[in-house]
């Protein structure tokens, strides 16, 4: 097994350390959620994006410095990965076809630098990660001439269980899950849980977009 990267990051504005400044409370309300068996993309309205409760899992943090857009998975298994990269790939490559159309720039493929957080699980954790890694240059090599998603930086077992970043910066945040506006909704909450049991004893063939 190869071992995972440990890169630093050239600009102030993108270094990752364990202990990150706390997203301000004025922005909890421009930040999409992403729980659990999900992912979400970042929007003008909403350009903060977050996820919380790792432990095994993996947060996938994806951020194209040329659309200022970013986009967060929250991955407890590689099946939803190979199940739905695909469908993800399709989402983001429709944010960067309006994007474009907006600027009115040229349809070049759209790079974004992909981080892997969580994993707090050992030696299986690397395992998965690479398997990440795997998928996504297999993927790659189908959407090269429209969106690429190269790994960057690994940030797996350093006990990191939360991670949140700006889009308009590329700043990355922890999070306080009481702040978190679906986790105080009690109905929501029961609904996810159980949608979460369902989805693994179907075999993973679905992921929920947070918006």
């Amino acid at each position: 097994m190869a071992s995972v990267q440990q890169n630093s990051f050239k600009a102030p504005s993108m270094r990752i350390r364990n202990q990150k400044p706390f997203l301000p409370s004025k922005n909890y309300k421009k930040c999409i959620e992403v729980y659990q068996q999900g992912y979400g993309i970042t929007t003008n309205e909403k350009p903060f994006i977050s996820t919380f409760g790792l432990n095994n899992c993996i947060a996938i943090v994806g951020y194209c410095k040329e659309t200022h857009k970013a986009f967060i998975i929250h991955a407890d298994s590689i099946k939803l990965i190979s199940n739905n990269i695909g469908n993800i790939y399709y989402h983001l490559n429709k944010v960067s076809f309006q994007s474009s159309v907006a600027s009115e720039s040229s349809e070049t493929p759209k790079m974004y630098d992909m981080y892997l957080f969580g994993g707090n699980f050992g030696e299986s954790s690397e395992e998965f990660a690479e398997t990440i890694k795997y998928e996504f240059n297999k993927m790659n090599r189908y959407w090269r001439n429209r969106i690429e998603i190269n790994f960057h930086s690994s940030y797996i077992n350093q006990n990191i269980s939360n991670i949140c970043i700006d889009s308009n910066t590329g700043k990355f945040y922890s999070i306080d899950p009481h702040k978190c506006i679906l986790c105080k909704n009690d109905t929501f909450m029961k609904c996810f849980e159980l949608r979460c049991v369902m989805n693994a004893q179907t075999g993973y063939n679905d992921i929920i977009k947070y918006e």
